[in-house]
């Protein structure tokens, strides 16, 4: 089971997750497309978020995490 990046109408697959980097989807600047954060995971839940995203996640902060397909 993977998770899927970025899809859409136009993208109906997506992209598959990297299992290197973080699994929060991030919006690309100045665009409506998004994508899977770069930074590298080992941290929160299950080793599985940066330290950015892990410190979001501490403090209650929404992140969109992908379902596993």
């Amino acid at each position: 089971m993977t998770r899927r990046y970025n899809q859409w109408a136009g993208n109906e697959k997506g992209t598959p997750e990297d299992r290197r980097r973080c699994v929060v989807q991030v919006r690309v600047a100045n665009t409506w497309m998004h994508r899977q954060c770069n930074s590298l995971r080992g941290q929160g839940p299950a080793d599985e978020y940066c330290r950015r995203h892990a410190k979001a996640l501490d403090q209650g902060k929404h992140l969109w995490v992908p379902e596993e397909q």
